[in-house]
């Protein structure tokens, strides 16, 4: 590994998590809090905390310039947006983690000051923080392949660094919103190159090699051969997403092998017993509502019965 620049000898945007690393000073408060700073300190590293597109050649971080342009908009109407997340770093400076848009809409619009939160804990931590970021992943819908990707950086981050820096493997998955298990598979992968004196890709490629097949075993070379024609549909929509899954379930008998394949390596357990809880909820209200008017008609029909049976005893 090389040995970090100093912050004079690197522009902020070229900056390494090693750097940060050097640079990171200890804060005092150990809670967060919201303050307002000059904009000209709040500085952009997106090479460490620009999770959508680590390789944006953009010296801001800006992967998506319309949401900029609706966020200063924004700014037009209201007098200040959501803080953003910064590490404190030497020089009474800062390094923003999550809140890149939302730094550019101020700079559009020559704000001096921003609203920032500012994060007292390590680099690693603050890595983590910014992949599970509700803006990072809600407003900005990373896609499958975005988070693998990012997942795949953070690995070889890891293993890279030494051993005191190391991020875990299960903070890499949590910063990358991706499995554990994925985290292993890639590390296993990189372990494989470097053994076999292979190239160690720069992109997550599935785990396969470059010119040949015969390190993947069955499941592994299926896994990718299908990935590859799914790949074509390029990005889901929701529509096409419910789509795609009313059309496994017709072409296969194991369908329930699918889905629960589906909810295991997208660490998605929680949400679909969320989804199913309140089906079943909504199932429960509506049988209950049935039941009460199937009782109610009942009695009423009991109540007509016994009129009619008092009436003819009183000969009418």
């Amino acid at each position: 590994m090389s040995k970090p620049l100093s912050d004079k000898a690197r522009k902020p945007h070229e900056w390494s998590a090693d750097d940060l690393e050097n640079l990171q000073i200890p804060c005092k408060n150990r809670n967060l809090n919201t303050r307002e700073v000059p904009l000209k300190k709040v500085l952009v590293c997106p090479k460490v905390f620009q999770v959508r597109d680590l390789h944006t050649k953009s010296k801001a971080g800006v992967t998506n310039p319309d949401h900029v342009a609706k966020l200063a908009l924004r700014l037009d109407k209201e007098s200040e947006l959501d803080p953003i997340l910064v590490l404190p770093i030497s020089a009474n400076r800062f390094v923003v983690i999550d809140g890149t848009h939302r730094r550019a809409a101020y700079d559009r619009r020559q704000r001096q000051t921003i609203p920032v939160q500012v994060f007292t804990g390590t680099v690693a931590e603050a890595r983590v923080a910014a992949g599970r970021s509700d803006n990072a992943k809600k407003r900005l819908e990373w896609t499958s392949a975005e988070k693998s990707q990012y997942l795949y950086q953070l690995i070889l981050e890891r293993l890279s660094a030494p051993s005191a820096q190391r991020m875990t493997q299960k903070q890499c998955a949590e910063a990358a919103d991706r499995t554990e298990r994925l985290a292993r598979h890639m590390e296993k992968f990189i372990q494989r190159c470097k053994d076999e004196g292979r190239p160690i890709p720069e992109k997550w490629n599935g785990g396969a090699w470059a010119d040949s097949e015969e390190t993947e075993n069955a499941e592994e070379r299926l896994v990718r051969e299908l990935g590859g024609k799914l790949a074509a549909l390029g990005k889901l929509s929701p529509s096409k997403a419910r789509a795609l899954g009313i059309a496994l379930a017709q072409y296969t008998d194991h369908a329930a092998e699918v889905a629960k394949a589906l909810v295991a390596e997208g660490d998605l357990q929680e949400e679909v017993f969320d989804d199913f809880s309140e089906m079943i909820e909504d199932r429960v209200e509506e049988e209950t509502e049935a039941q009460l008017e199937t009782l109610v008609a009942g009695s009423m029909g009991n109540y007509f019965l016994t009129g009619i049976s008092a009436a003819v005893g009183a000969g009418f």
